[in-house]
């Protein structure tokens, strides 16, 4: 009797958690609007840049059609981050905005309390949080989740 007043409400914890896990990612950083956004606007040529590794995952799930990705170099400790042997095994390439880079950059944002603020300092320094974004998705204490798109000369 004792051991199910504790094993049962840890089971049901998991078992939701296991139900809601692969929708997840699109709950917390892009949603259907996001996505269609950049579906519909997208040109040849355009870079994606991602701001974290959990818009990268769920950007690769979401934007399978789009291979110029790229997310920005991780910097300082990113609390729940993916480790670097994580992302090699996943496929992602990470690193700075390429030096000749000339054309549309679409930036997906994610800002967290655990999003190290080097990160943004980063893009708002290349220019590429410049004017208002396109989109957000959320935007609250939480998580700002938003879609940028530049034109870099």
């Amino acid at each position: 009797m004792l051991a199910s007043v504790f094993l049962v409400p840890a089971l049901l914890v998991n078992l939701v958690g296991i139900a809601i896990r692969p929708h997840w990612a699109h709950w917390v950083k892009l949603d259907g609007a996001a996505i269609a956004l950049v579906d519909s606007r997208w040109q040849p040529g355009d870079l994606l840049y991602y701001s974290d590794d959990g818009t990268f995952v769920t950007g690769a799930v979401s934007w399978k059609n789009i291979d110029n990705t790229l997310q920005v170099e991780q910097c300082g400790t990113v609390l729940g981050g993916l480790t670097p042997a994580t992302e090699i095994a996943l496929g992602m390439r990470s690193g700075p905005l390429p030096e000749h880079v000339a054309g549309r950059v679409w930036v997906i944002t994610a800002e967290t309390p655990m999003t190290p603020t080097c990160q943004g300092d980063y893009l708002a320094a290349h220019g590429l949080l410049d004017g208002d974004p396109l989109y957000c998705s959320q935007d609250n204490e939480l998580i700002t989740s938003c879609v940028y798109l530049t034109e870099v000369p």
